[in-house]
């Protein structure tokens, strides 16, 4: 029988890979639909893209295998792809849990936050121009 413990590694687990899930798909189901990729309000004010710029199309290249995710931001669907497996894990093996629970990201989650955040706006600020007016996928 599961500790208390276990059992919620393996909720937590879950609730990281489904909201990790619902990223891709939401990505893969919005240029699906001919949505397109809204606009980006802080690019607008500053004309630099902002943290996030790209990810949509980065996210859907990525579910489909395609490494031209790295021409947008492929920071952001990295980190979702590593919340995904995480998630899954400690989903599937909660004693693994904590061993993840151990790794220096996790036990500094507001400085791994920043250092991601950063990473991600200098790869967007570094692919401005297919961001912009890269075609959807």
């Amino acid at each position: 029988m599961a500790t208390l413990a276990q059992r919620s590694a393996r909720r937590s687990g879950a609730v990281v890979a489904a909201l990790a899930a619902v990223a891709i798909a939401g990505a893969r189901v919005q240029l699906e639909l001919g949505g397109g990729v809204g606009a980006c309000p802080f690019r607008a004010v500053t004309g630099l893209p902002c943290p996030l710029c790209g990810s949509t199309r980065a996210l859907a290249l990525l579910s489909e295998g395609d490494a031209g995710f790295l021409h947008y931001n492929a920071v952001v669907a990295l980190a979702v792809a590593v919340a995904l497996t995480a998630g899954v894990v400690a989903a599937v093996r909660p004693d693994w849990a904590a061993r993840l629970a151990r790794l220096a990201p996790a036990r500094h989650p507001l400085r791994t936050t920043v250092v991601v955040v950063l990473a991600a706006w200098v790869v967007a600020v570094a692919n401005r121009g297919s961001i912009g007016s890269g075609p959807a996928p």
